[in-house]
């Protein structure tokens, strides 16, 4: 995606260039707006799936042993850490 967005906006400033429109002159500026727009959430998603990894860590299943404690009512009480 990034060289596509890279080689059109270098083709359009060549077409400017060649041409010697002023007005065609936005095109360049597009491309370029757009390149850099898709930079930065790149490096955001980036940056958020990097943080992703770093702080969720998967719960390990709960056994047989473990949901067969059940208290002398019979009911199983939600495992919290708020009261």
């Amino acid at each position: 995606m990034i060289s596509v967005l890279a080689i059109s906006t270098l083709g359009s400033v060549l077409l400017a260039a060649v041409a010697g429109i002023p007005s065609l002159w936005a095109l360049p500026a597009l491309g370029v707006l757009l390149l850099g727009a898709y930079l930065v959430l790149l490096g955001r998603i980036t940056a958020a799936a990097g943080e992703r990894r770093a702080k969720v860590h998967y719960l390990e299943p709960r056994t047989r042993a473990r949901l067969g404690r059940l208290p002398a009512s019979g009911y199983a009480l939600r495992e919290t850490a708020s009261s």
